[in-house]
């Protein structure tokens, strides 16, 4: 069953991130990407749940990161590039 408070979502969120950290090697970076897609996913779940907003939470469109971007009404600009890259493409799916 999937969280169903924002506050859940967030746990859920940093466990995965947490994970991710773990993975963060060379040998094994396909399990660091997995976990961060899914941190994120997370992520914007809770903030949706926070938000009130309606959220898909199974099938391939409750892990789509796209779809669960745009729900939230989150524009690119709003993340901080202190590089200046704006390189945020995610192409993620749970299913490897």
């Amino acid at each position: 069953m999937p969280p169903n408070r924002s506050q859940e979502w967030i746990k859920v969120a940093r466990e995965r991130a947490a994970d991710a950290e773990m993975f963060k090697q060379p040998l094994n970076s396909v399990g660091a990407v997995y976990m961060a897609g899914y941190a994120i996913e997370c992520s914007l779940k809770a903030y949706l749940q926070r938000e009130g907003k309606p959220f898909p939470t199974s099938d391939s469109e409750g892990h789509n990161l796209k779809g669960l971007w745009k729900a939230s009404c989150f524009r690119f600009c709003d993340l901080p590039d202190k590089y200046r890259t704006m390189n945020f493409k995610v192409f993620w799916s749970p299913k490897l």
